[in-house]
This record gives C-alpha cells, sequence and structure tokens, in this order.
C-alpha cells in the first residue's frame, strides 16, 4: 500500500523522489492513492512484477535503474518467483557473482535484485524470513557472497507474529554498497523480546524502534542486544558464514540460580545481594537498612518482617532523595519545552513538535540510574498517541481558538431500522475541542465539584446501608423477608406498627382492630361486587371501572335492582375510604408513640423488626433526595462549565492544555516508571526472604510433626500405623 515507501521517504530532510512497483493491481492502486493522501502525487507507482519484468530501467543501457535508497518487504519464501524469470541467463545479471535462489524460495531473489537496483553507494534495507540467516545450499553460498563483498552491514531480529499473514519471526537486512570493501564486520541487534501484544499480533512501540535506530546509527553494543561481529568470526569454519544471531548474541536472561546451602541453613545469598548493586549504589545506605550479615559468612538475613520491605524501601532517605532528584529532571526537561508549546501557533508540524519534544526528553534521562530512558520515552508517545496528537492537529488547525469551543456529543442508534441521533445529556455529553470539562471543572468550579463527590459518597453510603439490611435481616423471619421495593417496605411498616401496637398498647389497639376489621371485610365486598354482571358491564378495556362511569349509569336511570347494586356498592366504598382514612390517623398516632417506645426497648420483639423498616425507608428517602440534589447541582455545572470556554482567555487556555492537562498527564505516567523501580526491588527482596526463610530441616520437620498428626487421627478411626520416611538434615 505505499506506506513503507512514505515512511522512509518522510526521513529525508530535503525531499526524495519516489519509485514503486506492485504486482497487484488493486494494491497499486491503493498505494497510488496512499501518495496523493499523503502529500506525494508526484511519485512513481507502477504495476508489474519486480522480478520477471522490472520497470524501471536505465534508458542507455536498458539494465536495472539504480537508486540512492531502497527498501522492501517481499512476500516471503515466495514458491513461484521464478516464473517468467531467465535465471540461467538474466539479463540484469542480479544473481551474477552471487548464485541462483532455489527453485521453490524466492527470498534471495527479492534480495539481490535490490542490491542490483542500488548505486554504487547506495543503501537498503528488506524485510527476511529469519531462514534467510542459515539456511543452507545455494542460499549459503549467496550469504557467502553477499558477506565476502561487504554489502551487507547489519541485520536486526524482529519478534515473531509482527506481519499479517505469517506468525514467523523475520528481520531487516540492511544493505550498504558504500565502502563495502573496507567492511570488516556486520552489526548485529537482536530485537526480538521488544514488543507489546496487540490482540492475536504482537507489535513495535515507539521504545522499541527508537532503541533498534539509536543502537545500530551508533553501532553501540550492548550486551545480550547488540554486536558488532566481525567477519572473520563468521567466516570461521565453526560458523560457516551462518549469520543466526543466538550464535553471536546471547539474549537468554540470567538464571536465577538456586542456593542449596541457603535452602538448608537459611540465609540470602551473597550472590543474590551483590547482583543488586545498581540500588545499593543510588541508594547508599539502604542495604545497612534492610540486611544483616547472616551468622555464616556469604550470607544476609532481613532486619524486618517481609511485610514492612516496602515501606522501608518507600519511606528511606536515599529514596526519597532519589524520587527528587527524577523529579527534578522531569522539571527541568518540562521548563524548556513548556515554554516551546506555548509558543506553537496555528499551521505548527505535530510531527515536528513530538520529535523534538521526545528526543530532549530521551537525552533529560539519558545516563539516569535505575531508569531505563526508553520506557520513559515509550510514556510519552503512548500519551501522544492517545491524547497530545489530536490536540496538535486542532492547534495546527485552529490555533489556541479551539481552546474556547465545547460541543455536544451526539449518539447515533437504530430506530424502526432506521439510524437516529440523540444528543448525549449532561456534563458526559460535552467536549471540548481542546480541553475537556473535567480540566475546567478542576481548575474553576472544584468546590462545586466537590460537594458534588460528597452527594455522590453520601448516596452510596446509603445504598450500602440498604443492601447489608437486606443481607442482614432478609431471611427467613427477618424484618425484610418480603421487602424488595418502598411500596413493600412501607405495608411491612404497617404490619409491624399494627403488631407491636397490639403487644404494647392493647388498650388502645382493640377499638382499632374492631375498625380494621371492618375495613378488611368492606374490602372483601367490594372484590366480590367486582363480578356481580351489572358492575361487570362498566368495566372499560383495562379490566377496571371508575367513580364515573357508575355514577353515569345512576344518572341514566337504571332498573330498581341494577340501582340498587350499584348504590349500595358506591356506597360501601365510600365506607371502605373513610375507614380507611381513619386507619391510617390511628396508625400514624400509634407509629409515634411506638417510635418513642423504640428507644426504651431497642431490642423487644416487633419494635426490633419496626426500627429495622424504618431505618431502610430513611435511607430510601436520602437515596432520593440525594440522586435529586446531585442531578440539580450537575445540571448547574453544566451550565457554568458552557459558559466559562467562550471567556477563557488565551493565557488561561495555554496554561491549561499545556500545564495542566499535557505536563500534567505526562508527569502522572512517568511517576508510575519511578515508583516500579523501587517497587522491582522490594518484591526481589521479598522474593529472596520467602525463597530462603524456612530452610528444609524445619520444613521437614514440620512434615513430620503434621504426619504424626495424621498418624495419629489415621489410628483413631481404626487404620494400621503406615510408616514414613522425613528428610532430616
Amino acid at each position: 500500500s505505499g506506506s513503507l515507501l512514505l515512511k522512509a521517504a518522510d526521513e529525508a530532510p530535503h525531499g526524495i523522489s519516489i519509485y514503486g512497483q506492485e504486482n497487484d493491481n488493486a494494491t497499486r492502486a491503493l498505494a497510488v492513492m496512499n501518495m496523493w493522501l499523503h502529500g506525494s502525487p508526484s511519485a512513481e507507482i507502477v504495476q508489474g512484477n519486480t522480478l520477471a519484468d522490472p520497470l524501471f530501467l536505465d534508458e542507455r543501457t536498458g539494465q536495472l535503474k539504480t537508486f540512492d535508497y531502497a527498501v522492501a518487504n517481499p512476500p516471503f519464501s515466495y514458491k513461484s518467483w521464478s516464473n517468467g524469470v531467465d535465471t540461467e541467463n538474466d539479463k540484469f545479471k542480479r544473481f551474477e557473482g552471487f548464485g541462483v535462489p532455489p527453485g521453490k524460495n524466492g527470498d534471495y531473489a527479492f534480495l539481490l535484485h535490490l542490491v542490483k537496483s542500488l548505486k554504487s553507494t547506495g543503501k537498503a534495507a528488506i524485510i527476511m524470513p529469519l531462514g534467510v540467516l542459515f539456511r543452507g545450499n545455494a542460499e549459503a553460498e549467496i550469504r557467502k557472497n553477499l558477506l565476502r563483498r561487504g554489502y551487507l552491514k547489519g541485520i536486526i531480529g524482529l519478534p515473531p507474529n509482527l506481519f499479517y499473514g505469517t506468525s514467523i519471526a523475520a528481520c531487516i537486512i540492511i544493505i550498504d554498497k558504500e565502502n563495502a570493501a573496507g567492511r570488516k564486520g556486520v552489526f548485529l541487534i537482536d530485537a526480538s523480546r521488544g514488543y507489546r501484544k496487540d490482540g492475536n499480533k504482537n507489535r513495535l512501540r515507539a521504545q522499541d524502534m527508537h532503541r533498534i535506530v539509536d543502537v545500530f546509527k551508533k553501532q553501540l553494543e550492548w550486551p545480550k542486544y547488540s554486536r558488532m561481529v566481525p567477519l572473520a568470526e563468521i567466516a570461521d569454519p565453526k560458523n560457516d558464514y551462518n549469520l543466526n544471531i543466538p550464535r553471536y548474541i546471547d539474549s537468554q536472561e540470567e538464571e536465577d540460580i538456586q542456593d542449596i546451602g541457603a535452602h538448608l541453613q537459611g540465609g540470602i545469598p551473597d550472590r543474590d545481594v551483590t547482583a543488586l548493586n545498581p540500588y545499593w549504589k543510588v541508594y547508599p545506605n539502604l542495604q545497612v537498612d534492610l540486611l544483616q550479615p547472616n551468622e555464616r559468612p556469604g550470607y544476609w538475613d532481613l532486619k524486618m518482617k517481609k511485610d514492612d520491605i516496602r515501606r522501608c524501601i518507600f519511606e528511606h532517605p536515599d529514596f526519597i532523595v532519589f524520587t527528587r532528584e527524577m523529579e527534578t529532571v522531569f522539571e527541568h526537561w518540562k521548563t524548556g519545552n513548556a515554554a516551546f508549546l506555548k509558543s506553537l501557533e496555528a499551521e505548527c508540524h505535530p510531527k515536528a513538535v513530538i520529535h523534538r519534544t521526545s528526543e530532549e526528553l530521551l537525552q533529560a534521562y539519558h545516563g539516569k540510574p535505575l531508569v531505563d530512558k526508553y520506557n520513559v520515552y515509550q510514556h510519552l508517545m503512548d500519551y501522544w498517541a492517545e491524547t497530545m496528537q489530536d490536540d496538535l492537529y486542532e492547534l495546527s488547525a485552529d490555533g489556541w481558538a479551539a481552546g474556547n469551543v465545547v460541543k455536544r456529543l451526539v449518539k447515533k442508534s437504530k430506530k424502526g431500522g432506521k439510524e437516529v441521533e440523540k444528543e448525549v445529556s449532561g456534563i458526559a455529553g460535552l467536549e471540548g475541542q481542546l480541553l475537556p470539562p473535567e480540566l475546567l471543572i478542576q481548575e474553576y468550579f472544584a468546590e462545586a465539584q466537590e460537594a458534588i463527590r460528597q452527594l455522590e459518597s453520601k448516596l452510596e453510603a446509603a445504598v450500602a446501608e440498604q443492601e447489608e439490611l437486606l443481607e442482614e435481616h432478609g431471611g427467613e423471619e427477618g424484618a425484610m423477608q418480603d421487602v424488595s421495593s418502598k411500596k413493600d417496605a412501607e405495608q411491612a411498616q404497617d404490619d409491624y406498627t399494627i403488631q407491636a401496637w397490639k403487644a404494647y398498647m392493647p388498650e388502645t389497639y382493640k377499638p382499632f382492630e374492631a375498625l380494621y376489621e371492618r375495613y378488611r371485610k368492606g374490602e372483601e365486598a367490594l372484590v366480590k361486587a367486582h363480578s356481580h354482571p351489572y358492575l361487570a358491564n362498566l368495566k372499560n378495556s383495562r379490566g377496571s371501572f371508575t367513580q364515573k362511569a357508575l355514577k353515569d349509569r345512576l344518572d341514566a336511570g337504571p332498573p330498581d335492582e341494577e340501582r340498587q347494586v350499584l348504590e349500595d356498592y358506591l356506597n360501601t366504598g365510600k365506607a371502605v375510604s373513610a375507614s380507611k382514612r381513619t386507619i391510617n390517623v390511628q396508625l400514624k398516632e400509634a407509629f409515634g408513640k411506638l417510635q418513642q417506645l423504640i428507644t426504651e426497648k431497642p431490642e423487644a420483639d416487633y419494635l426490633l423488626e419496626l426500627s429495622v423498616v424504618i431505618r431502610y425507608l430513611e435511607l430510601l428517602g436520602q437515596e432520593s433526595q440525594c440522586k435529586s440534589d446531585i442531578k440539580a447541582a450537575q445540571a448547574e455545572l453544566e451550565v457554568k462549565v458552557i459558559q466559562q470556554y467562550p471567556q477563557l482567555s488565551l493565557e488561561e487556555i495555554k496554561t491549561l492544555a499545556v500545564d495542566k492537562k499535557w505536563m500534567a498527564g505526562l508527569h502522572s505516567r512517568i511517576q508510575t516508571e519511578m515508583d516500579g523501580v523501587s517497587h522491582r526491588l522490594a518484591e526481589r527482596i521479598r522474593e529472596l526472604a520467602e525463597r530462603y526463610e524456612t530452610p528444609m530441616p524445619l520444613q521437614a520437620e514440620e512434615v513430620g510433626r503434621l504426619a504424626k498428626k495424621v498418624q495419629g487421627h489415621l489410628e483413631q478411626m481404626g487404620y494400621e500405623p503406615v510408616q514414613h520416611n522425613i528428610l532430616a538434615s
């Protein structure tokens, strides 16, 4: 699709002419489109078989046109590469002096085509499967000839599963014809372990790519990562021009050796303590505060409990000093780059901005102890990809005025088979073009936000207590047994009020009981009357009838018998309603007296249950009130936030965007890196302490004790004794 060409061209400081050949016409069309979209409309992208019909030719000689730079990512191990290619009499002389690749494996065919397409000082990079580094026969001969001519400048081993369509590991082969005759070695990088998982594929991170580029450009030799391998070593018969990277770079992690003596007699081995020297150099007094010499030379003991290791490290003066030093590093970088970012204007170039700021961040953390500068760099690049990049493009398009813009988000959904749009309500539905609403709230409306947080905490507490009451009293015969709603709780309150009234105030309860009985019988009579034909005829489509329907029927002059039924129903209903009102009044009076009694006898029968239900209803009220208050407070805050955006001055926007958003966001990420430094030390010390805290003789003694205990239980159960051999020192 042309992306590799475009990325390579982007690195040219003064522009570059782009040429490309692609066999698949659809892919070629996509590449042309990408060239236009990315500002390279003059690029020549042609369609054709690169090996059988190369289309970029020298007009004078008819040979391959040569280039200053070339990049390629050909299909791995292409089996049909020789179709249309006269391998014995190749008119472009691509195989001359090197050898012909095997007929069913075209990797070296593409590589040799690239070599032939380079000028005498030309340079190229091609992605190949790792097999090209060590496969034998014809490919071994080609590899030998390339090495003898000095064309192979470097090889970069990549992680597996990077590319679509294959999970095998690949490498980048760097070809450089300039000074090839004087080349004495090949620079190898094993970058196979630097990646992140992305779904079912692996991805190189920004830090992985930057590390590779830095190490290769500066030819830095790092243990387990990179090495300049002399050609003499590669040509040695034991290697025989085999370029398999593990032959020359051992990238395996150091084995975590178990100390038999420590397992037998306890103590942390001095070897493991010495391995932590990078930490002891930064925290010079921490080792003596964490560890003390064991009675045996060459071993150490913890000075404290395992659970106190982390606290000791994080509260140690040496750690605090280191943290302040790292904070100073960030502040120095921040000072210069914050001023630079605030100086940006519309039509700035985001790529140039991130290049400058990221390179200066790398330089700021260069050589700092315990901190991998590339990890810090990755934090910036992650933040760039997630947030800052979009902000810079907004700034480039609209300038700092983008900070005054806020819009309402629209949510799309399907309704009746059609797509409809609906605005997202509330603060969550606001989106600042440059500044998020949360930032304005934090800066200008912190008190209002804190008030909302307190209401939310109160709401959470009320809901949590409700759940506790339901869990504690919701079992069989519990006060909340049948309660699942407010209506249920109100009914339970009436029920327990009646039961407690009967138990503790019987003298006033008896008249109420008679009233309640009349009310109950009246209710039953009404229910029974519903099935009478005269009433059934008045029901509406929902199966019920209204007082108006009854009165309208009476006004219509029905027969005497029907009139009597309707009037009896109305009169009974009036009596029931009157009884209900009286019952409610009396219940309320009794409830008030019982509340006083609850304070005197909180654990008494019915009073305890009543108090539980009362509390539950109070909590429901608190929940409802909190929700109402939160909604009102959020609506008020939303209005204030919307009004604040257009009032922001240029300086306020710059301060909010640069200091409060970008720098603060990056600082919090880098802080996790600093915390991780001491966290790793704490975890390692704890791991070593746990590994050797119980010597094997003590473990054997404990096993023996437990075995005897089990044996005793078995004998009590009638089983024969079983002999055990327990390891002892």
